[in-house]
């Protein structure tokens, strides 16, 4: 089912982000295209009028100077003579590309101009295509040479004494700049879809991570839970069936062991969900300790075991807590260490505080817990002793403190003690 849910996450994830990519980067393509072919026109222009104004600044044209000007320039340069063509066109270039500029000299008579009309511009920039599909940006400019002043030019411009120059400049350079430019574009976005799909495959595999791992506990939780009901209906059934001495008593006893075990199973469902929200009271820390001490120093006389409550010489300011779950969680830690220490061992509750926090300790001498064991009790049902059978333990209780602690937005950490045993330590901020 994971599987099969990763694989669907991980398709909605990549398609969202390759879509997202894929729109973007044609964006950028057609914005990138653009600018740089207003640039290239606008070049293209800008030699244009440096042409026609050196060209206009010469007494005599000769074909030297068009010759020169011709090798400064990566354009094809035309030029006729009332209509009659310069013998430098026929000498410098094949009958190809002088056919060529006689039809882009009458596609832009017959066609451009008029659309144009007589306008007062110096010269004009089209895209001419030919009929195998090749591109050529063309300027075409009637010029005055010799002429110094604007009338001399206007008189010249109403005898017909100009020139006509056509410039061409072929655009499979151009194109094939633009077309690896988006054959770049294009294997980018290529591997950023690449890059993508990768990550969306690691971040859906992380994402429910937590969901397999909470199945997992789900599944251990009620199989653990089954398997520690199973035994007191057992005893039950046992007792029904054969009746020996004293079965009410244990049938009683059993229901109890069964009773307990629910109602933690019942808190931790609580405190997991939040289903009850804790009501908050601000209590003194160290008259809860001289509490529980009272009422767990019995218990530690029956096991013979030494219990003392450690108070620092000022008083212990006021914490804002839950009465009741506060308490229970120091009872758990307490009935922890009276079940792994031996007699004659000693118990110690410790309060203590700092600025930002109030500080619970429960010091045990006990059999202490290795660091392996460390990361795994507060998990459900976690024993770490596996031949401890003692039937009022059901591996729930430091995993309900540990919820305790977190509802309060404290900590719960677990060291060794130096003498041996174990310190749980619970933080809780003021």
């Amino acid at each position: 089912m994971f599987r099969k849910l990763h694989l669907h996450l991980t398709i909605f994830c990549a398609a969202i982000t390759i879509c997202i990519l894929c729109i973007f980067t044609a964006l950028y393509l057609y914005i990138a295209e653009n600018t740089l072919t207003d640039n290239h026109y606008l070049s293209f222009q800008h030699d244009m009028d440096t042409l026609c104004t050196n060209l206009e600044q010469q007494i005599t044209i000769t074909h030297q100077y068009l010759l020169k000007l011709k090798q400064s320039n990566d354009y094809l340069l035309f030029l006729w003579d009332n209509d009659q063509p310069f013998y430098f066109n026929s000498l410098n270039y094949s009958e190809e590309y002088q056919i060529l500029a006689e039809q882009i000299k009458s596609y832009y008579t017959d066609t451009l101009l008029p659309i144009k009309g007589n306008d007062d511009s110096a010269h004009h920039e089209f895209i001419y295509e030919d009929d195998n599909n090749r591109q050529y940006v063309a300027g075409i400019a009637q010029i005055y040479p010799g002429q110094l002043s604007a009338a001399q030019i206007l008189a010249a411009r109403s005898n017909a004494q100009g020139l006509t120059l056509l410039a061409i400049y072929p655009r499979e350079s151009f194109l094939e700049q633009l077309k690896a430019q988006r054959m770049w574009f294009i294997l980018i976005a290529a591997v950023g879809c690449i890059l993508l799909t990768a990550f969306a495959w690691l971040f859906t595999r992380r994402l429910i991570k937590p969901l397999q791992e909470n199945q997992q506990k789900q599944i251990q939780f009620v199989s653990d839970a089954s398997h520690e009901l199973r035994t007191p209906l057992a005893v039950i059934r046992s007792c029904i069936s054969v009746r020996p001495p004293n079965y009410a008593e244990t049938i009683q006893y059993e229901c109890v062991h069964m009773g307990n075990l629910i109602e933690d199973m019942l808190t931790l469902t609580s405190l997991e969900n939040h289903s009850q929200p804790l009501v908050m009271e601000w209590i003194e820390a160290d008259t809860l300790l001289l509490h529980i001490y009272e009422e767990m120093e019995p218990l530690c006389l029956e096991k013979s075991l030494g219990l003392s409550v450690i108070l620092p010489d000022e008083a212990l300011p006021k914490v804002r807590a839950n009465p009741m779950r506060l308490k229970h969680l120091l009872l758990i830690l307490i009935h922890n260490a009276i079940s792994y220490t031996p007699p004659k061992g000693q118990i110690a509750l410790k309060a203590s505080h700092d600025h930002k926090w109030i500080v619970f300790q429960v010091t045990d001498t006990g059999t202490g817990i290795s660091d392996e064991d460390k990361n795994r009790v507060f998990d459900r049902f976690y024993r770490t002793d596996k031949s401890h059978t003692g039937k009022e333990h059901f591996g729930l209780g430091l995993c309900i403190a540990k919820e305790i602690i977190q509802a309060h937005k404290g900590t719960i950490t677990i060291t060794d003690n130096p003498g041996g045993g174990t310190v749980f330590t619970c933080c809780i901020p003021l």
